[in-house]
């Protein structure tokens, strides 16, 4: 417990692998750096107060086999320079914790659970990302995919080189504020998004979705072809642009249907 030392000069040093599940209590305004790769468990750091402002700055050079976990803690900024990571879970929605991850090298992690996130990272690779509490934002040089939900209680917005997610989902339908826009150099692969008011789909290469569900408009714009299964527009408008459409069933409730189609040779709706 390093509270009574407060903002230490230099911040804290995780220098060597703990071996065991560790708490490190410090007050808000530290910087801890984590300099060595934690092996056995997961490492939990605690501001320890009942103030709603506390921040604290991780900088992470090395991989936790079992994550990192964050408590009382209502902003976090974590620092991962040029380092490829691997940091399992990143459990930090305790306190609804508005997360900023700033990385050069690529991510891989299990689940990734923060208030709300914005990430500028090489690439990412995980399991689960959760923003329970606010939008999330992911800039990737490289490609982002999940192998399983991403969910957001307002925006979600991608952008990388290829992306590919299975099931994206807000977790405040009904508000007009909640968009899904994802953005692909290449490929976009996206099996079920729904309850998001507007969906957008921007890719340079190809893409593939199973079923798209959105309170108001759904766009999907690609160079080349685009498999887009089911589509459904509660209230809004569908614009669908690529060099080929296939898809089992689109529907505007609501609104209007626009396909066009560069090369109507392979067109089937």
């Amino acid at each position: 417990d390093l509270t009574n030392f407060g903002v230490v000069d230099g911040g804290v040093e995780v220098a060597g692998d703990n071996g065991a599940a560790t708490t490190i209590t410090l007050a808000g305004g530290n910087t801890v750096k984590i300099s060595a790769d934690q092996t056995v468990a997961a490492l939990t750091i605690d501001a320890n107060d009942a103030l709603t402002t506390t921040a604290m700055t991780l900088d992470v050079d090395n991989d936790s086999a079992l994550g990192i976990i964050t408590a009382d803690i209502e902003t976090i900024q974590i620092d991962a320079g040029s380092a490829a990571l691997s940091l399992a879970a990143l459990d930090m929605d305790a306190n609804d914790a508005a997360v900023t991850y700033v990385g050069l090298g690529n991510l891989t992690a299990t689940d990734v659970d923060t208030g709300s996130l914005k990430m500028t990272t090489g690439g990412l690779s995980a399991v689960k990302v959760n923003a329970i509490d606010g939008t999330l934002v992911i800039d990737a040089t490289n490609d982002v995919t999940l192998t399983d939900a991403m969910t957001a209680q307002n925006d979600i917005t991608i952008t990388a080189d290829d992306i590919t997610l299975t099931t994206v989902t807000d977790s405040n339908a009904g508000t007009l504020a909640d968009d899904l826009v994802l953005t692909a150099t290449n490929d976009i692969s996206l099996t079920t998004a729904s309850t998001q008011d507007n969906i957008t789909l921007t890719a340079g290469q190809d893409v593939t979705t199973t079923t798209l569900t959105a309170d108001n408009d759904i766009v999907i714009t690609t160079t080349n072809d685009a498999a887009v299964g089911t589509v459904t527009a509660d209230a809004g408008d569908i614009t669908i642009s690529a060099r080929e459409i296939d898809g089992t069933g689109v529907t505007a409730t609501a609104g209007n249907v626009t396909l066009t189609a560069t090369d109507d040779t392979g067109t089937k709706t």
